[in-house]
């Protein structure tokens, strides 16, 4: 339920939206508070899951193995926080007996097919008595997939008569979104002698995107998990990799990158804490990780869903993974990672997200007082035959500075059920001194069939930041955002 104000302005809208008095009933979801929800998805990531991906006795292994390392990580609810709000105009036509005939939409939105089934649904309409011209998007990231504010401007529109415009508040917008999820991810690895892990365990707890279409659902979905999680493209004979169950509290959706975000930044920290565990070269040790480069996962026997794409066609293939890892490495002189000062340090990561795979190198400076600056990001991306390289490198840009955002300052948190951030004061995005101060792109020459570039560049940026900060440091960062930390040194 809600109360629309209605107008003949926004500003007047407003203005009559202020003088309202509205007693709200808050829901089952009244005593939401995020600080003890972290506690008890930390402690839910802990106790065994259910085994989504195995191979060999990753348990007994570990119970048996004199040298265990574990860790665990966490990253908060993030918003899309799109500079446009959700926004859109319907015109709703009814007969003389206010049987709805058509209805015409034109909003910003990432997801037309969705708005036309959506406004149907609610209005009485087949789908395609529902016109939908589509906007540029003000920004999106995943937010204006879902059609609830146009559903909005034409249940308005019937009730009205006339055609309607809405607009949310970026007050409502942070406070209402479809939350990137609340995540603890646990990571345990036997090691051996070499300090290489011969068991890898990796349990993941947040509430699941599918929650918001199927109340009660607790568990992460399989592709949920596959993105960064039982994809593990670690070359280890024992491996458990799992899920457990968490309830939803708020509106789930997806967010750029989706559950890389938060699995990626476990596996990539992880490695690099077990390499330095070893007094090993983080880049050396990630490329025998992942085993040699002939190396293919076996898609089938780890019943992956590779996005739905034919395993023919878009395989996992581990040189690909390592050649962008190397490539992001010589482009950054990775060589002179160890002679650096107190304060700078080189981070490394890599990922095949969305069918693509990119490799990050990061370079930082720590003021001693714990001030961060990104010096410099070296991207190598292999998403297959590009066709506008322009297109690509301003994809990948635009990743670096969002996945600043996330890693420095995203948090939005829950009290008494309430989000406590309201705008981009409370809620702070990254602005011209927090982001990177050069970015350079390197783009694979591949024939390989095209893959995905919006999301791919996010999901290593974060963990290369961190491993990065350690390297300058000594701090580890486990729990994001950097903003919660103190990084200063002496």
């Amino acid at each position: 339920g809600g109360i629309a104000v209605c107008a003949n302005s926004t500003w007047a809208a407003l203005q009559g939206r202020d003088a309202l008095e509205i007693e709200w009933d808050d829901g089952a979801n009244a005593n939401y508070d995020t600080d003890e929800f972290a506690e008890e998805l930390a402690a839910v990531a802990r106790k065994p899951g259910t085994v989504l991906r195995a191979t060999g006795k990753a348990t007994e292994v570990i119970a048996n193995s004199k040298k265990v390392h574990h860790a665990d990580y966490s990253v908060p609810h993030l918003a899309h926080a799109p500079m446009e709000t959700p926004c859109a105009v319907a015109d709703v036509r009814t007969d003389a007996a206010g049987e709805v005939l058509s209805c015409h939409l034109v909003a910003a939105t990432q997801n037309p097919q969705a708005v036309q089934q959506a406004v149907g649904r609610a209005m009485g309409l087949q789908p395609a008595d529902v016109l939908v011209d589509v906007t540029l998007l003000g920004s999106g990231f995943g937010r204006k997939s879902k059609p609830d504010y146009c559903v909005e401007a034409a249940m308005l529109s019937r009730e009205l008569k006339r055609p309607v415009h809405v607009t949310w508040t970026r007050e409502d917008d942070l406070q209402h979104d479809y939350y990137h999820a609340i995540s603890a991810i646990h990571c345990e690895a036997a090691l051996d002698e070499q300090g290489l892990p011969q068991a890898w365990l990796q349990r993941a707890a947040y509430p699941t995107i599918g929650s918001t279409f199927s109340l009660g659902s607790k568990l992460p979905a399989a592709w949920e998990a596959e993105m960064g999680n039982t994809d593990l493209p670690f070359d280890i004979e024992h491996l458990s990799l799992e899920v457990a169950e968490a309830e939803s509290h708020v509106r789930i959706g997806w967010l750029r990158s989706v559950c890389h975000i938060q699995q990626n930044f476990a596996v990539s920290s992880f490695a690099d804490e077990l390499a330095h565990l070893a007094g090993r070269d983080p880049l050396e040790y990630l490329l025998e990780l992942l085993g040699p480069d002939t190396r293919r996962l076996d898609m089938v026997a780890a019943k992956l869903g590779n996005r739905g794409a034919s395993n023919e066609e878009y395989p996992y293939d581990i040189g690909r993974l390592k050649n962008v890892l190397r490539r992001a490495a010589d482009r950054a002189d990775w060589k002179r990672a160890a002679s650096l000062p107190r304060g700078k340090g080189l981070g490394i990561a890599c990922a095949r997200s969305f069918l693509g795979y990119t490799g990050h190198v990061i370079e930082v400076d720590v003021s001693p007082k714990g001030q961060v600056s990104i010096a410099r990001v070296w991207i190598s991306l292999d998403a297959g035959t590009i066709v506008s390289p322009d297109r690509v490198m301003a994809q990948l840009q635009g990743a670096s500075v969002m996945a600043t955002t996330q890693a420095l300052y995203g948090k939005l948190s829950f009290k008494h059920g309430r989000a406590q951030q309201t705008n981009y004061d409370s809620y702070r995005v990254a602005t011209m001194k927090d982001a990177p101060h050069e970015i350079n792109i390197d783009i694979v020459d591949s024939h390989a069939a095209p893959s995905g570039v919006g999301e791919t560049g996010i999901a290593s940026f974060a963990p290369a930041l961190c491993n990065a900060i350690f390297a300058a440091t000594g701090k580890r960062i486990r729990n994001l955002p950097l903003a919660d930390h103190d990084l200063s040194w002496s």
